[in-house]
């Protein structure tokens, strides 16, 4: 989830992006290169990592999925509140996260 799924998503947005119009890349900012970062990393250890650990990484992909099928919803429907409440909720979940993390070191 934590290392392997970043990849997929950054190989996936990477091609969306450049499928979606090819002078992108020109326009991007600091977002965009950061999601871009890991994209287009050694295919050939990427491919073994992929298939080595295509349950964990299915499972992980799943879980995202999941998330982005409700963000696709609630902004499809234009339900403000709820869009309001669903990123309040994720702010909350990752400074508890974030707290957690830096807690081990």
């Amino acid at each position: 989830m934590i290392s392997h799924l970043p990849h997929v998503l950054s190989n996936c947005f990477l091609s969306a992006a450049l499928s979606y119009g090819k002078d992108l890349p020109q326009y991007a900012g600091p977002s965009f290169r950061d999601w871009a970062r890991v994209a287009g990393s050694s295919p050939w250890m990427w491919r073994d990592i992929f298939i080595t650990n295509r349950d964990k990484i299915l499972k992980a992909i799943y879980f995202f999925q999941r998330d982005l099928d409700k963000m696709i919803e609630i902004i499809r429907e234009g339900e403000e509140e709820e869009l309001l409440s669903y990123l309040e909720e994720i702010v909350r979940l990752k400074e508890k996260g974030i707290a957690r993390i830096s807690h081990r070191r």
